[in-house]
């Protein structure tokens, strides 16, 4: 090996670890005034996200 072993990935949180990591931006990113259309491409941009992460898995 050319180094320590790091630990555990960090690209793949738990559940709870991605969860808290979901309120937390929820929380930071919420303000008073958006539209229900920006929560829309919001949301929409992060589910794009999610579907291409398994591509970026190595097989």
């Amino acid at each position: 090996m050319l180094h320590a072993d790091p630990g555990p990935v960090r690209w793949c949180p738990g559940p709870v670890v991605g969860g808290a990591r979901v309120r937390d931006l929820t929380l930071r990113d919420d303000r008073p005034g958006r539209t229900a259309a920006e929560v829309a491409v919001r949301l929409g941009s992060a589910a794009a996200v999610a579907e291409a992460a398994p591509a970026r898995l190595p097989r």
